[in-house]
């Protein structure tokens, strides 16, 4: 409808959202800008150029500890929202550093949209504002403000109509008042989720490192130490489901697994990786996480590789983390070979 309308773009699309306000069904998007694919909104890959936003921009790593909408709702950059969960009360500087953890991985990818808003009705809320305020003090010199139209026209110029962007984000926790948070929850003078939740802030301490990556193939994010994703959508997939237009994309089953080694060798300007793991469960697919320092040169960001059959493989690398997608997960030992040629 908007397409038909004359739209290039169309914003309030709420990053893990089963509902909200009635509506907002849109649990299974990506975090960031996205072409919508005909037949799913929820779903990235469309070709054209007409995109969609997001309502505002999530903290994914501390959104990921909570119940769909509750996260989102608590760590995002609509001002509001944190300063009813207290964040401000301890920490002001809580936008800068979420943008600069988004800021830091660009190298793993071009685009990132840090979308900020005030919402009419709370624009007299002056707690709010300060909190804009100070994050346009702190980040000014550093960043280019734009509107979402300019922002549409850079997206169609640097992506032709049949490419898509994808994003590859290794992510510290940037909130500081973990034990703050904590403790007012405790109290009663911010809602009790937080002191409520045990995974969430171990002992007031950060949460750990997370990986995460969306493109028009899929979304996962894994907790560091982790060898399965915590979330995971498989966008190939999406002919096999039904639209509803009041329900969400579906998760993809994430099996356990046991005994993950990655092993590997150089030969000339090909690296040869070896994949082992036990797996509860037979999956069509899993991403699979190895965390550790440095790998064999694997530089950082997507890589495209070969498995014996000839298949391609995708593997992702950032600073701590190498994650590999393994097709055709069965129950029981899992082994493969994944060959990249590198162009040096």
């Amino acid at each position: 409808a908007a397409r038909a309308l004359g739209f290039s773009a169309q914003w309030g699309i709420g990053y893990d959202h089963d509902t909200c306000d009635t509506s907002m069904y849109h649990k299974g998007t990506p975090w960031d800008v996205y072409k919508p694919r005909d037949g799913d909104f929820r779903v990235p890959g469309a070709a054209g150029d007409f995109w969609l936003f997001q309502w505002t921009t999530r903290d994914l790593l501390n959104t990921s500890y909570f119940a769909p909408r509750v996260g989102s709702t608590t760590f995002s950059t609509d001002a509001d929202d944190i300063k009813y969960n207290g964040i401000p009360r301890f920490q002001m500087d809580y936008y800068a550093r979420l943008l600069e953890e988004y800021r830091r991985n660009l190298s793993h990818h071009d685009v990132n949209v840090f979308l900020v808003h005030q919402e009419d009705h709370d624009s007299h809320i002056h707690e709010s504002n300060r909190v804009l305020e100070a994050f346009v003090d702190q980040v000014h010199e550093l960043e280019t403000f734009a509107t979402m139209d300019e922002i549409v026209a850079w997206l169609n110029c640097r992506y032709a109509p049949e490419e898509h962007p994808c994003q590859l984000i290794e992510m510290n926790d940037p909130l500081t008042c973990h034990a703050q948070m904590k403790h007012a929850s405790a109290a009663g003078d911010i809602p009790s989720r937080f002191a409520e939740n045990e995974s969430w802030a171990r002992e007031g301490k950060a949460n750990p490192p997370h990986v995460a990556y969306y493109g028009s193939d899929m979304l996962w994010i894994f907790e560091e130490g982790a060898n399965v994703p915590k979330i995971f959508y498989n966008y190939a997939r999406s002919g096999e489901y039904e639209f509803v237009e009041d329900g969400e994309y579906p998760t993809e089953p994430i099996p356990e697994i046991a005994g993950l080694s990655l092993d590997g060798k150089r030969v000339g300007n090909e690296l040869e990786l070896r994949v082992s793991f036990d797996s509860s469960d037979a999956v069509e697919c899993l991403p699979v996480a190895v965390w550790h320092e440095s790998l064999f040169g694997l530089v950082e960001g997507l890589t495209s590789g070969r498995d014996a059959s000839g298949s391609a493989v995708r593997v992702w690398r950032t600073e701590r983390a190498t994650v590999v997608h393994i097709v055709g997960v069965q129950k029981g030992r899992n082994e493969r070979v994944v060959s990249i040629t590198s162009d040096d």
